[in-house]
């Protein structure tokens, strides 16, 4: 099969977990681990965005319970505030991320 050459314009990366984390994060894994080459695996700019932030969202302070627990009471009495420009406005600026 020549699925290695379906697209060459992509950039290929050892098949290695620590070769998928973000450059930022490399330097935290193991440096013992060990390539064969023999196997590839090509990801595409967007998935590379992709992978980058959710190792990024590993290293994120855990979950604020206070503000969910504020925020469930608050749409429970009917006072929750929602803003739709604030939420259009972040909408469009991750989709810019996801276009460049």
């Amino acid at each position: 099969m020549a699925i290695d050459r379906l697209n060459n314009r992509l950039p290929t990366v050892a098949a290695d977990s620590s070769a998928l984390r973000p450059k930022n994060l490399q330097s935290q894994a193991s440096s013992t681990s060990k390539s064969t080459g023999a196997e590839t695996v090509t990801l595409t700019e967007q998935s590379q965005k992709l992978n980058e932030s959710l190792f990024s969202q590993a290293s994120q302070p855990p979950i604020n319970r206070d503000k969910i627990d504020a925020i469930k009471q608050a749409l429970a009495d009917g006072t929750y505030v929602i803003d739709n420009a604030k939420i259009a406005e972040k909408l469009q600026t991750f989709e810019r991320l996801l276009e460049s």
